[in-house]
Formats: C-alpha cells, structure tokens, sequence
C-alpha cells in the first residue's frame, strides 16, 4: 500500500485537527486520485482543486500544501506564483515543518536563485516525508535534491539523488513516476554536462525510459538526450534523437504533458540546428499541446525559443513584442536568451537587439554556474571595449568548454571574431569558425557567419547539406556514425563501447568506409571525413 493510501490519518494525528477517519479517507482518495493522474501525464488541475477545497475544511495543513503546491505547475498565469506562496506558507505550523509546505518553500528558493536554501529545504522535505511515511514526497524531494545538487556542480550527488527517487517511485508501484525520475536526471544532464559519460548517462536514460508502457515518455526523454548533444556540440546526432522523440509521442493524447515537452525540446533542437522553419511548426504544434494541457512553464518555452526565432530572421519589433509578454520566473533561462540576442546583435550589427539584451539583463542574478557564465558573457558583449571585447571573448571559449558547452564554446569565439579587426587574418579566423559550426550541425550559424566573411572580402566554402560526406560516400545512418566517431581520434573499442557493439563489428563498419570512400589506412579516412571543405558525415535519405 502506497503512502497516499494511508497518509490521510497520519495528516490527521500530526496536524492536530482530529477529524474523523471518514474524512481522513476521502482526503487520502482525493490525493492519491490527483497524484495519478499527475503520474499518467493527465491533466490534474480540477483534481488538486477537489483536494484543496476538502483538505481545507478539514483543516489538514499537510494535504492544502501538497494541493496547492502542484496548482502551481498546472494552474494559469496570474495565480501560479500565488499558489506556491500559500503553499510555502505551511512551512511551519504548531507542530513544527510541514513536508509539501517545506517543498513549495524549496521552489520559491529555486525560483529566486538560491540553490543552497532550497537545498536545504528539500532536505526538511526528505526528513518530514520519512517521518510522515509519505513514499510520493519522499521521492520528490530525492528528484529535487538531485536539481540543486546539479546546478551546484555537484553532478555525483545529482545522479545518486536522481536514482533514489526513481528506485522510490518503483517500489511502489509508480512504474511511469519512477521513469519521470530518471527523466529529470537527464534534463539535469543536458543543462549541466561535463563529459562524454554524462552524455551516455542522458542516452542511457532515454534507453530506460523506451521501455515504458507511455510513449510520451520515451519521447520525453531522447528530447532530453538530444538537448544534451546539443550543448556537447553534437547536433546532427541531437537531429536523429529529436526525430526519434517525435516519432515516439506521434500518437500521445494532445494533452499529454511528456508530448508537449517532447514537441517543445525538438523545435528547441530545431532552432539551435538552425532549421526555422521547421522549429516554427514544431513550436505551433507545442503551443497546442501545452495550451490544452494548461502547463504554463511549456508556453515559456515556446516563447523563449519565438523570440530566438525572430532574432535569427533579425525582426526587432516582433522579438520585442514577444518578450512584452513573457514573464519568465528562472533567472538561468532570461540570461541565456539574452546571451543568444546579443551573439546575434553582435555578428549581424543589429543594435535593437543588442538594446533588447540588456533591457534582459537588468535585474538578474547569477542563480547557477551556466547562468554566471552567460551573464559574463553577455557583460563583455554589452559594455566592454571592442578592442579589449576580442582578446578577453576568446579566452572566454575556453570556460565554456570546460562546463562541456561545446556549441558555446564556438559561438563565443566567434562573437570575439566578428568583433574584432576586419583583416585577412580575422576572416581566415571567422571561416574557420564558420566550418567548426557546419562540422557541429549549426548550419544557420555557419550560413550567416559565411555570409559575414564574404562581405567582408574573404572566401569559405560550406558543403551544401545535400552534398555532405555522408551523401557522397553513401554511408548507411550507423556507418555515419561510426565515422563521426573515427573522425573524432577514437580508437576501435572506444567506438565499440559507444555504439554498444562488438569490436568486430566496428572493424567491418571501418572495411566498408575505405571502400567507400576510396582510403586505405585510419588517417586518410579521417582526412577525407573532416576535410574543411565540407560538413560532418552523414546518412544518405535512404
């Protein structure tokens, strides 16, 4: 028997009211109604409103904190945030710290930036749930831990954390709670990769989740893998991972949540890759879901990412009427939008939205290492010297490489580029960096910073991506990335260990390659597969 089935009485002894067993078993049936349908990805507003009105004549502090802390996810805009502080409010009653109250404190903590205390909340949370018996809080306070746990850097104990609350959702039962668990982990991951292990690790967890009887949460979470390869500077790998997370929510209801967030990350991945026009009907179709769903943190996204979209096509006034109305409640997210407008500011001389940055700017905090890093970025962009912008940019790089950030690790350097002095050696410098970006799968970067150097006088010459190595060589899609991978220096077992097959195998992949593409030995197929002239391998359409 799970904790919701019993957690009522207990609510009961603890807060003091002595309401009847009756009661406390409607408000234990209300509960573990609402939490499934949470758990099924169904919307659940109308079910935590149930529990809210009847835990409230009861008087059952507990179950008003756990009600009106999950409005909070799933109510519109307006009263979202009011939600969260009259669940936080609960933090302490009489009879000392209530479990969901301490865990809405622990978001509003989140929300304004300060990790360490809602750490330190979620831990109050963890604690109460044991002594409570409440498996549910248990579980969400392991899943919250492991965030805090991540953006501190701390990413061992993130993954522990993370483990713990999916090992607690299954123990009980909760098959597609405990495969939500481990999504979160993933998402950590894409926000907050390291190594190529943690890429696996994200790749891993779309693997645990494709067992799943829900389809969207297999989707959910090759988004999230994707959205790792993306900052890992891997992003015709994140293509494939997109395409695989939308074929998996195709049938998922309109208001399941896990499609809407499937739809939102692939036009995420999209934009990124710089397919616009595709990101564009994949965020109309997010816009549906999410507004059928009523899962206002999904429209945010869909903002975020129509902003970005009208940046890239360099319409000021549309992308400063989108942010008009778009209230984003994490610091992380508003600066790394900000950080976006002003690269493109930067390369396509577009002072409006150099303007629209730093109006982004005003008021933010430095709530997590990767927000930090944007804000100082997006200093050096905004108001230092353009003489001194250049050198201190392209030492810049290197810190975004060091947090795993590969695509921003470029795309700094070639902001310090693009402001630095309009020479022969300058526009060597940006063509190389517009081939970096072709190889990573940023081709709208690598198109306009193309076009940027042409104007300027020079000359670089991108493969058109119809004619990629891939398609000249007719490699087959798993010969493509064992390509990419040997093209990258990886020995045989590396390659192995990463595709999850046999050395064998490997080495008849790596025959056929040199039969393809007319080399005999490992370096000239390197060669023939990295040369600057054209983009990354990859599979033919067939």
């Amino acid at each position: 028997m799970g904790a919701c089935d019993t957690h009522g009485s207990r609510d009961a002894v603890d807060s003091g009211t002595g309401f009847e067993p009756g009661v406390a078993a409607r408000t234990a049936g209300l509960r573990l109604r609402a939490h499934r349908l949470h758990d099924a990805g169904e919307p659940s507003r109308d079910a935590w409103l149930a529990l809210l009105r009847f835990a409230t004549r009861a008087g059952d502090l507990e179950a008003i904190a756990c009600a009106t802390f999950h409005l909070f996810w799933v109510d519109r805009d307006g009263v979202r945030r009011a939600r969260l502080e009259h669940a936080a409010s609960f933090v302490r009653s009489a009879d000392g710290p209530v479990g969901w109250g301490a865990r809405a404190a622990a978001c509003l903590a989140t929300l304004e930036g300060d990790y360490a205390g809602a750490a330190l909340l979620d831990r109050v949370a963890l604690a109460r749930a044991v002594e409570l018996g409440d498996e549910y809080l248990e579980a969400t306070a392991h899943e919250k831990l492991a965030v805090c746990d991540a953006y501190a850097g701390d990413l061992t104990s993130a993954i522990v954390h993370a483990a713990a609350a999916r090992d607690a959702h299954l123990a009980t039962g909760r098959d597609e709670a405990g495969v939500r668990a481990w999504l979160s982990l993933t998402d950590m991951l894409a926000d907050a990769l390291r190594t190529e292990e943690q890429v696996a690790e994200a790749a891993a967890a779309a693997t645990f989740a494709a067992s799943a009887v829900e389809p969207g949460l297999a989707g959910c979470a090759r988004a999230f893998a994707a959205s790792a390869l993306v900052n890992a500077g891997r992003l015709d790998e994140a293509g494939d991972e997109a395409r695989a997370a939308l074929g998996a929510v195709a049938g998922a209801a309109d208001g399941c949540a896990y499609a809407a967030a499937t739809v939102c990350q692939a036009a995420h991945v999209a934009v990124e890759r710089g397919d616009l026009s595709g990101a564009t009907t994949l965020l109309e179709d997010a816009r549906r879901r999410s507004a059928r769903f009523g899962y206002v943190s999904f429209l945010d996204e869909v903002r975020i990412d129509d902003v970005r979209i009208a940046a890239a096509r360099g319409d000021v006034d549309a992308a400063r009427g989108l942010l008009a109305e778009w209230s984003p409640e994490e610091d992380a997210a508003t600066a790394r939008l900000a950080l976006w407008l002003a690269r493109i500011a930067v390369r396509d001389e577009a002072p409006g939205l150099l303007q629209l940055a730093a109006q982004l700017r005003e008021g933010l905090g430095a709530s997590c290492p990767l927000a930090t890093l944007a804000l100082e970025e997006l200093h050096l962009l905004l108001d230092v010297d353009v003489d001194a912008r250049r050198v201190a940019l392209l030492e810049f790089g290197g810190a975004w490489r060091r947090h795993g950030r590969a695509l921003d690790a470029v795309r700094c350097e070639a902001s310090a580029l693009c402001t630095g002095a309009d020479d022969t050696a300058a526009a060597l410098a940006l063509a190389s960096a517009a081939r970096r970006l072709a190889r990573m799968g940023a081709h709208g970067d690598a198109d306009r910073i193309a076009a940027l150097v042409r104007s300027r006088g020079g000359a670089v010459r991108l493969a058109s991506r119809s004619t990629s190595e891939a398609d000249v060589h007719g490699l087959t899609a798993r010969e493509a990335q064992v390509a990419r991978l040997v093209a990258a220096g990886a020995p045989n077992p590396e390659v192995a260990r990463s595709l999850g097959v046999r050395v064998e195998t490997v080495e008849k992949h790596l025959g056929t390659l040199y039969r393809k593409t007319g080399t005999t030995t490992r370096v000239r197929l390197m060669h023939a597969l990295t040369d600057d002239r054209d983009e990354p391998c990859r599979p033919t359409a067939s």
